[in-house]
């Protein structure tokens, strides 16, 4: 007898189909993403929450409704510098690997905005666990990203995630004016149903009430629903 029907739904980077308890934080961020399907530039975002608020749920939700234009989802752990977030936003734009030293970053940023002329077409940067990068290289990278406009005239927007508020120099801050969407930690009951639902996806029902419970408890007392 197999025990269980679907491993994927306890591994700590699921992402589940529908993401719960997170309407108005994922209404938000669409609209603030939407000019980008018609070219025009998107509103600066900034997902603020404590570990384990669903904010990388809500951002991968989110972004695959963008089909039509160009995104680039960097987890920021995996690219600290500046060049390196580059070179991830050429990848995902240009559609092949960028060179991995000794190349100018500023050639990266050049084909990136030429493509987007090209393909008529906006980018989304998404900035996942932001706050592992020195504070002088975010400032570095928002200002070259979203003074692109003045200067080619493309359509970019930024999606920064953060469990706090991000630093920025006054001159950066003026450029990046982002709309700071809260994800605020979840309750017992929210926890309780979201654990539950996972439960029954990954033993296919069978499992007992109470043992979710006492996952369910842990959690919450813990503020952390991954512990679940």
């Amino acid at each position: 007898m197999k025990l269980l029907s679907d491993l994927n739904v306890f591994d700590a980077e699921y992402i589940p189909e529908v993401v719960h308890f997170r309407d108005r934080q994922i209404s938000s961020l669409l609209a603030n993403l939407e000019p980008a399907l018609r070219n025009s530039s998107p509103v600066n975002s900034l997902l603020v929450g404590p570990p384990s608020t669903g904010k990388t749920c809500v951002l991968l939700r989110v972004l695959e409704e963008f089909g039509d234009c160009y995104t680039a989802y960097i987890r920021c752990p995996l690219a600290v510098s500046a060049y390196r977030v580059m070179a991830r936003i050429f990848e995902s734009v240009c559609g092949h690997q960028a060179p991995q030293t000794g190349y100018p970053m500023v050639k990266l940023y050049d084909a990136v905005c030429d493509r987007l002329i090209q393909d008529g077409k906006a980018l989304i940067v998404a900035l996942d666990e932001i706050r592992v990068i020195e504070v002088k290289v975010i400032n570095e990278l928002l200002d070259i990203l979203l003074r692109v406009e003045e200067e080619y005239g493309v359509k970019v927007g930024v999606v920064a995630v953060s469990h706090e508020s991000i630093r920025l120099n006054p001159a950066v801050q003026a450029v990046f004016q982002a709309d700071v969407i809260h994800f605020p930690l979840y309750s017992y009951e929210e926890m309780h149903f979201i654990l539950a639902e996972r439960a029954r996806k990954g033993f296919g029902g069978k499992f007992e009430p109470d043992a979710v419970e006492r996952v369910a408890e842990y959690a919450f007392r813990h503020s952390d629903l991954r512990l679940g």
